[in-house]
């Protein structure tokens, strides 16, 4: 595997299965962000369970479904630029550059256009690689996530990634897509929502990006139904804590934080003699960690 590769695979070394047969079973998860053990029930087939596993996924058995909502149909909702180039731009650099993903099992769910040339070009791509390309309207968010949730095996993962508008109420975390409205919720999806559309999503080990904002409307932060809820085996990587905002770079035409992470991801940062990368490595690689990210955009 290329070594670039190495940086998403240490993200989502923990979040393994294993297993045979089809049933339902009371498994116990550790959950590795905080060292304690969640019995997690779930109508999965017995091959998706068992004991964690530290192998990476197997590229014929992931999927991956990438949003970027740049415009809407409610004019109220102020575009989100350069969404579309950060979920293109994503896509690409995980099935191409990296192959962690086939071409094939990827989703493209857009509204708007990319804005750099070469995300486009990395959309052309895309497309004549197999991926799927769509709207991204809330039925075929859903529809897909469970499609692709259908294509991961047990060796396998699925990597959802988002860029769009995002708000936070009683705790559960809305993205706002194409037909979307600012006044309902219900028009929404939210994150907790998708991550149990379908059972085996509790299955499947999930990696997913967050490059939206998690500003607070009505209700505390910590009230019930939020990610710490979700079951199963996951890790989120968020631009924004909750209550905070994500924001785009206006030079690099990418959201900061999708910026950065493609940067990481492009490292050539070595593995030290153990096998481990450490972060020291990955921080000093150029355009990974911009000191000023916020004094170039001006305040947008």
């Amino acid at each position: 595997m290329n070594r670039q590769g190495i940086l998403v695979i240490g993200l989502i070394a923990a979040l393994g299965c294993g297993g045979g047969g089809e049933g339902r079973r009371e498994v116990s998860v550790p959950a590795a962000d905080r060292g304690v053990t969640r019995k997690v029930p779930a109508l999965c087939p017995t091959s998706h369970l068992g004991e964690p596993t530290e192998e990476p996924p197997k590229v014929d058995q992931s999927a991956g479904l990438f949003v970027g909502a740049a415009s809407f149909l409610d004019r109220s909702i102020g575009d989100v630029d350069f969404a579309c180039d950060d979920a293109v731009d994503l896509a690409y650099r995980l099935s191409n550059r990296l192959d962690l993903l086939s071409p094939g099992a990827v989703a493209l769910l857009l509204s708007g256009t990319p804005a750099k040339d070469e995300s486009k070009a990395h959309l052309e791509w895309l497309r004549k690689a197999g991926a799927q390309v769509e709207v991204a309207e809330r039925s075929r968010v859903e529809s897909l996530t469970r499609e692709m949730a259908k294509r991961v095996g047990p060796r396998g993962m699925l990597v959802m990634a988002f860029a769009t508008h995002g708000y936070a109420i009683g705790g559960k975390h809305y993205l706002l897509l194409r037909d979307s409205s600012r006044r309902d919720p219900e028009m929404n999806v939210s994150v907790e929502g998708l991550m149990r559309l379908s059972p085996l999503l509790e299955c499947a080990r999930r990696l997913v990006f967050l490059d939206v904002c998690r500003q607070q409307r009505e209700w505390p932060v910590d009230s019930p139904g939020t990610l710490e809820a979700i079951t199963g085996r996951y890790g989120v990587l968020s631009a924004a804590s909750p209550g905070g905002a994500s924001f785009a770079d206006y030079e690099r035409r990418n959201g900061i934080f999708t910026g950065a992470l493609l940067g990481g991801l492009r490292c050539p940062a070595q593995p030290d003699p153990d096998g481990f990368l450490k972060l020291h490595r990955v921080w000093s690689c150029p355009g990974f960690v911009d000191t000023d990210p916020l004094g170039r955009i001006g305040g947008k």
